[in-house]
C-alpha cells in the first residue's frame, strides 16, 4: 500500500507556518537571531556563523521565523527565489587533483599581468569643463605561492595596478587627439603544477525556500513572518553553524530577519541522518540531454536503527519557453523505489488565486510549478520505510515526466534529502495543530474573520504509533472550553484532518479562541503538551442591513469574463446572486438583509483566475466593486488603484448588518464633499463615489470637466438612479491637469485630476 505523509491543506508537506501557539510550559523556549533586518540588494546572499543551544536539552520543535518588511524605497517587485541553506561541516577531509598557479590576482587565476607598483590612472572626457579628466584606478591584491608542500596556501601577498593600456586625450569637442601609453613596471606569468587540493567535505542542505511577494506596492513598514518547522533537521541545528541565506533578487528587496525557536520537548520522531540525493538547477526539455540524465537511481541502505525513511523533495519550476515550462506548465512526476514507480507528484499549485499574501502588484494569481509569489515551496514528504527491511538496501530516483521543447530555457530547481528517524516517540499522542477558523492568523485571512454562530475549524493530527479513530475536543472563546465535540475518523501516523466544530457564539469584538484534544479514556494520551492550542481573533465589522453593490466587469478580450457573486447567511443559503455579466459594464445592486452575519462573496471562474484586474493582457479593461451602507460607511472597495481588484479567484468579505429600530431617522441631505473622485491619476475611467448621497434626495447633481484653459470638455447629470457610483470615460483627452465641478442647488465644488 502506498504511505504518503500527509500534512498541508494542498500538498504533502512538513513544514507549517504555525502561527497558532499551542500551550507549552512557561521558559522553555530559547530564540536564536541569525540576522536581523538585513537588506537584500541584488543577488545579495549572506553567510552566517551562529551559536545554537547544545545538545544537553530534546525539542519537541523547532521553528525557523522567516520575517519581510519593507524599507524605505519600497520591497522588492518581483518574484524572486530565496531560500535557507544549512551548510553542514562533517570533519571529513578530501583531496583533488587540480592545477596549482604561483600566483592569482584577487584570488582569480589570469595567464599573465602587467603591473605598475604605484597608482595608475584613467584618462576620460568631461562634458562639463569640455577637457581631460584623470581618475585614479584601484589597486589589486596579488597572492603568492610558494610553499612546496602546500601548493594552494598563499605566502605572500602584495597590492599592485593595472598596467599595459592606452588613455587618451581629448580637445575641447570630445575629440582623441593624443594618447599616453601606461607602460608599468614588470610583467608576472603564471606558471601551473599539479597538486592536491585538500578540503574539509562540506553538505549543503536546503531547509526552506520561499518566493517573495510581488511587493511594489507595499507600504513602507509593511511586515510578515512565516513560520517553518525544521524539527526534522534538529540533530545538525547545535552548538556553532554555518547558515546561507540566498537572494537571487536583481533590485533591492526587504529588510530580512532570520531566528529560529527552540520548544523543549519530546518530537514525534528522531532525525539521527540526513542523506543529499540531488541539488541543483536542471533544465527541461532538452531532448540532447534529458532533465533524468541527471537525476540518476540511488541506491540506499535501511540501517537497522531508522524506523522511518522519509524522502523529502523541494522542486519549483522556473524560466518559461513556448508552453511556460517551467513556471507555467503543468506536470506529474514520479518517485521510483526498486524499479517501480510508488508515489506520483503532481507538482502544480492551483490555489495561487486564493494566495493569502494579498493584495500584491504582479502575477501572484496565476497557478504555478509548485509555487506562488509570497509563499513557501511546500516540500513533499515520503515514506519509503516499507519498502526494504532494515539491514537491506533499496533504489529510489526521482524522475520528471518526458519532454521536449523547441526552445528549451526554464527548468526545476530539485532539492532531494532522505531522512533517516527513530520513531514514533510515542504510541498514543493525538495533537492539535491548528486553528483556520475563527483567527486573525494572516495565512487564514481571506476565510475570516469569522461570523458569531459560524462553525469553527481545527486541525488535529495524529503523532503516535496507534491509528487515532476517535478524540473529544472541548472548545470556547476566552479560556471557556465547556463545549463538547465527539470526533471520529482515521489517522495514521503524522496524519492530519480538517475538524469542523459545532458553532458557539463568538461574541463581537477580539477574544481568543482555545480548543483541548482528549483521547478515549481507554488510551492514555502519553504527550500532553500538545494538546490545547489558542489564537486571537476578531468578529465582523457591524453595518446597517441595506447595502449598496456597486461592480464594474472586467473585460479580457480572449474570452467573456467568468465574475459572479453571491450573498450568503451563516447557514451558506444563497440570499442574493448574479452571473452572465456583460463585459466592461457597471452592475448596481442592492441587498436589504435581516439582522445577522452575511459573506459577500465573488469569484473569477476564468481561465485566468484575476479578479477584475487584467492589467497583465493586451486590451484588457480594468474593473472594480465597492460594498457601502446605507449610512456611508464603506465596507470593502476594491479597485485597480489599491490592487484589491485582483483579488484572485475568490474574494469574502464577511458582515455583521443590524436592521434598524422602529424609530424613524431624519432623511439624509446631499453634501458634495462625500463625493470620492478616483483614481487619480488615471488614463481611462475616471469614477465618482457617490455612496455618500442619500437615494432619495430630490434633484440632480451637475457634473462638469473643464481644462486649465477654462474649456468645458465634458457635462453630465447625475440622478438618483447613478448612485452609488458614476464613471465617465477621460481616454480621449490629453494628458494634463484638469478640473471636476460639481453643483447641487447652491452647493458647488472643484477638485483637480490629472490624466496621464
Amino acid at each position: 500500500m502506498k504511505k504518503i505523509i500527509k500534512l498541508l491543506c494542498v500538498l504533502s508537506v512538513v513544514f507549517s507556518f504555525l502561527s497558532t501557539q499551542t500551550v507549552a510550559k512557561t521558559g522553555d523556549t530559547t530564540h536564536v537571531v541569525v540576522m536581523d533586518k538585513y537588506l537584500w540588494t541584488y543577488n545579495g546572499s549572506q553567510t552566517r556563523w551562529s551559536k545554537f543551544p547544545d545538545v544537553s536539552k530534546t525539542y519537541e520543535k523547532i521553528l525557523l521565523r522567516y520575517n519581510l518588511t519593507c524599507p524605505t524605497g519600497g520591497c522588492g517587485e518581483w518574484d524572486y527565489t530565496t531560500g535557507i541553506v544549512l551548510r553542514h561541516h562533517t570533519g571529513k577531509i578530501d583531496s583533488t587533483l587540480q592545477d596549482a598557479p604561483n600566483f592569482t590576482v584577487d584570488g582569480n587565476t589570469v595567464d599573465s599581468i602587467r603591473i605598475a607598483k604605484d597608482t595608475t590612472r584613467s584618462y576620460s572626457y568631461n562634458t562639463k569643463t569640455k577637457k581631460t579628466d584623470s581618475t585614479a584606478n584601484g589597486p589589486n591584491k596579488i597572492y603568492f605561492y610558494k610553499d612546496p608542500n602546500h601548493a594552494f596556501r598563499a605566502t605572500d601577498s602584495i597590492y599592485i595596478w593595472r598596467a599595459q593600456f592606452w588613455n587618451y586625450i581629448y580637445n575641447n569637442t570630445g575629440q582623441k587627439i593624443d594618447s599616453v601609453y601606461v607602460k608599468g613596471d614588470t610583467t608576472y606569468h603564471v606558471t601551473k603544477k599539479k597538486a592536491y587540493y585538500v578540503f574539509e567535505v562540506v553538505v549543503p542542505y536546503e531547509i526552506t525556500r520561499y518566493i517573495t511577494p510581488y511587493g511594489k506596492g507595499f507600504a513602507k513598514d509593511w511586515t510578515r513572518t512565516w513560520t517553518m518547522d525544521v524539527t526534522d533537521f534538529e540533530y545538525l541545528l547545535h552548538d556553532l553553524i554555518e547558515l546561507v541565506s540566498y537572494y537571487d533578487g536583481y533590485s533591492q528587496g526587504s529588510l530580512y530577519t532570520l531566528s529560529f525557536d527552540f520548544i523543549e520537548g519530546t518530537p514525534s520522531r528522531k532525525t539521527y541522518k540526513i542523506e543529499q540525493l540531488y541539488n541543483g538547477y536542471l533544465y527541461y526539455g532538452n531532448a540532447n540531454d534529458p532533465i533524468n540524465n541527471h537525476l540518476p537511481p540511488k541506491t540506499l541502505f535501511h540501517e537497522q536503527a531508522a524506523d522511518l525513511m522519509t524522502l523529502r523533495l523541494i522542486v519549483s519550476g522556473h524560466g518559461s519557453d513556448p508552453n511556460g515550462a517551467c513556471e507555467f506548465i503543468d506536470k506529474t512526476h514520479s518517485i521510483w523505489v526498486n524499479g517501480a514507480s510508488r508515489y506520483d507528484q503532481h507538482l502544480w499549485r492551483e490555489d495561487c488565486g486564493f494566495n493569502p499574501t494579498y493584495p500584491q502588484t504582479g502575477t501572484f494569481t496565476l497557478s504555478r510549478a509548485g509555487w506562488c509569489p509570497g509563499d513557501l515551496v511546500y516540500p513533499w514528504d515520503y515514506d519509503l520505510t516499507t519498502f526494504s527491511k532494515k539491514g537491506d538496501s533499496l533504489t529510489v530516483q526521482y524522475k520528471m515526466e518526458d519532454y521536449t521543447s523547441t526552445s528549451p530555457s526554464g527548468g526545476y530547481n530539485v532539492n532531494g534529502i532522505l531522512f533517516y528517524s527513530t520513531g514514533p516517540s510515542f504510541t498514543v499522542d493525538a495533537a492539535i495543530e491548528d486553528i483556520k477558523q475563527p483567527t486573525s492568523d494572516y495565512r487564514f485571512a481571506r476565510i475570516n474573520p469569522s461570523c458569531s454562530g459560524a462553525p469553527s475549524t481545527i486541525v488535529i493530527k495524529n503523532n503516535g504509533k496507534t491509528v487515532l479513530k476517535d478524540v473529544t475536543i472541548n472548545y470556547g472563546i476566552d479560556g471557556d472550553r465547556s463545549n463538547t465535540f465527539h470526533w471520529k475518523g482515521s489517522l495514521n501516523f503524522l496524519e492530519k484532518a480538517d475538524v469542523l466544530l459545532p458553532a458557539i457564539d463568538l461574541g463581537s469584538g477580539t477574544h481568543t479562541f482555545s480548543a483541548q484534544i482528549h483521547t478515549p479514556s481507554e488510551l492514555i494520551d502519553e504527550y500532553s503538551q500538545n494538546d490545547i492550542a489558542v489564537t486571537t481573533y476578531s468578529t465582523p465589522k457591524i453595518y446597517s442591513n441595506n447595502i449598496y453593490l456597486a461592480l464594474k466587469t472586467d473585460k479580457l478580450g480572449f474570452e467573456q469574463n467568468m465574475i459572479h457573486y453571491e450573498v450568503l447567511d451563516i447557514n451558506d443559503n444563497v440570499l442574493y446572486s448574479k452571473s452572465d455579466m456583460p463585459d466592461a459594464t457597471i452592475i448596481r445592486d442592492t441587498f436589504i438583509l435581516p439582522s445577522g452575519c452575511y459573506r459577500f462573496v465573488i469569484s473569477d471562474d476564468g481561465s485566468y483566475p484575476i479578479g477584475l484586474n487584467p492589467w497583465f493582457i493586451s486590451g484588457g479593461v480594468a474593473g472594480y466593486f465597492t460594498l457601502k451602507d446605507d449610512k456611508k460607511a464603506t465596507i470593502w472597495n476594491a479597485t485597480s488603484t489599491n490592487y484589491l481588484a485582483g483579488f484572485g479567484r475568490r474574494e469574502i468579505v464577511p458582515m455583521t448588518v443590524v436592521a434598524p429600530s422602529g424609530v424613524s431617522e431624519k432623511p439624509q441631505t446631499v453634501s458634495l464633499s462625500d463625493v470620492v473622485i478616483y483614481p487619480n491619476p488615471t488614463h481611462q475611467l475616471l469614477s465618482f463615489d457617490l455612496s455618500g448621497i442619500d437615494p432619495s434626495a430630490a434633484g440632480e447633481i451637475r457634473l462638469s470637466l473643464f481644462s486649465l484653459l477654462g474649456q468645458e470638455m465634458i457635462t453630465r447629470t447625475i440622478s438618483s438612479s447613478d448612485i452609488p457610483h458614476y464613471d465617465i470615460d477621460v481616454s480621449r483627452f490629453v494628458a494634463g491637469t484638469y478640473i471636476v465641478r460639481l453643483q447641487y442647488g447652491d452647493q458647488k465644488i472643484s477638485k483637480q485630476v490629472i490624466l496621464n
